[in-house]
């Protein structure tokens, strides 16, 4: 799960729950979108069968759009959800 913003204490509070005690969850807090590291995003998301981005506003442009675009760039099979 990687979020950004403001969006990241919801986001560990949320986690923290009992329904995911059993999983095996990560929690990556990006501090800002801008400049976008593509190095550090593929390094991040290299292994994962599906990655959430948690938006703080909209689903549309933003955290998703940027971590959709090196999932493309880097042939990554992993599956994105936008929350």
């Amino acid at each position: 799960i990687i979020d950004t913003l403001l969006i990241a204490a919801r986001t560990a509070i949320a986690l923290s729950g009992p329904e995911l005690a059993e999983t095996s969850v990560r929690h990556v807090h990006l501090p800002g979108l801008k400049p976008v590291d593509s190095d550090a995003i593929a390094r991040l998301i290299d292994g994962f069968a599906q990655i959430v981005t948690v938006e703080e506003h909209s689903i549309i442009g933003g955290l998703g759009d940027v971590i959709a675009s090196e999932i493309a760039a880097n042939d990554s099979a992993a599956r994105l959800t936008r929350i």
